[in-house]
C-alpha cells in the first residue's frame, strides 16, 4: 500500500482495502520486513508537510518549461519531482529561456526535443543575485500564474460546451478541437465533424461561431498576456547575469535548433 508508515494505519478499519489485499497475503509476508505485511511502501512521515505545503512541482521529462506551482498540497509519484517552500522568484527563473537552455544542455536529450530532468540536473542550475529586480521578476511570474489558470478555465469552458452539445457521453476530443482558437470556424466545423461525428445544425451555426470567435479571442488574449509576462522574465534574468545582446540572440538561436 502507498503511504501507510509502520505501525500508523490499522488495515481493519479499511475492510475493502484489507480483502482485496487478502488473496496475496503469503506473497507480501514473504517481502515484508519490520513492518506489517501491507506497510511495503515505507512512506517517510517527515516528507510529507513538504509535500502540504506550497511548491514548484516538474516532470520527469520535458520537452518545453513545465515548472508549476502547485498549492492543493497534492502528493506526486515518481515520475515528477518537487521543490518546496518555493516562492514565484525562482519559479519565474526555472521558466526562463537562460534556465532552459542550461538545463537542455545538461540532462539527456531522450528524442524529438525531450529531456530527462532528473533533480541531480536541476540543482546544478546557477542562480544569479536578482537583487532589486526580484520583486518584479515574482510579480511577473505570478501574473503568468494567475493568466495561465484563466485561459485554462477558458478552455475548459468551451471544451465542455462541446462535449455536452454535440458529443456522445465518452467521447474525447482530438488535437484540433482542444486548440479550438487556433481554427477559423470551417476548420472547426470540419474537425467537428470529423473527432465527434456530429454536424452543427444551421440554425445553430449563428450562435456556435459567435461562441467560437468570443472564446478564441479571450484565449489569444490571454496567451499574449502570458508571453508578455515571459518576455519581462527573460528580460530580467538576462540582466542579473549580465549577458549581451549578441549572447541573447545566440543562446535564443541555439533554442531554435532544437525545435
Amino acid at each position: 500500500m502507498i503511504n501507510t508508515p509502520r505501525g500508523k494505519v490499522d488495515i481493519d478499519a479499511y475492510p475493502a482495502v484489507r480483502d482485496w489485499l487478502l488473496p496475496f497475503n503469503d506473497r507480501l509476508e514473504a517481502r515484508a520486513t519490520q513492518q506489517e505485511w501491507w506497510e511495503l511502501q515505507q512512506a517517510q512521515l517527515a516528507y510529507q508537510p513538504k509535500f502540504e505545503g506550497r511548491k514548484i512541482s516538474y516532470p520527469h521529462f520535458q520537452n518545453e518549461r513545465m515548472f508549476t506551482v502547485e498549492e492543493t498540497g497534492a502528493f506526486s509519484n515518481d515520475k515528477s519531482y518537487f521543490i518546496p517552500d518555493a516562492d514565484y522568484l525562482l519559479l519565474g527563473f526555472l521558466n526562463s529561456t537562460l534556465a532552459w537552455s542550461f538545463l537542455t544542455s545538461i540532462s539527456p536529450a531522450v528524442r524529438n526535443g525531450w529531456h530527462e530532468l532528473r533533480v541531480q540536473y536541476v540543482e546544478k542550475l546557477p542562480i544569479a543575485d536578482f537583487g532589486k529586480r526580484s520583486k518584479e521578476l515574482a510579480e511577473h511570474a505570478l501574473n503568468a500564474c494567475r493568466t495561465a489558470r484563466s485561459r485554462f478555465a477558458s478552455q475548459n469552458t468551451f471544451h465542455h460546451r462541446l462535449l455536452t452539445d454535440l458529443a456522445t457521453p465518452g467521447t474525447k476530443l482530438s488535437r484540433k478541437l482542444e486548440n479550438f482558437h487556433e481554427l477559423d470556424f470551417s476548420a472547426f466545423r470540419a474537425a467537428v465533424k470529423r473527432a465527434l461525428k456530429a454536424e452543427i445544425v444551421p440554425r445553430e451555426r449563428g450562435d456556435w461561431e459567435a461562441l467560437h470567435a468570443e472564446a478564441s479571442a479571450e484565449i489569444q488574449r490571454l496567451s499574449a498576456e502570458i508571453a508578455a509576462a515571459e518576455r519581462e522574465i527573460d528580460r530580467l534574468v538576462y540582466q542579473a547575469f549580465d549577458l549581451t545582446a549578441e549572447e541573447i540572440a545566440l543562446l535564443e538561436k541555439s533554442l531554435e535548433r532544437q525545435v
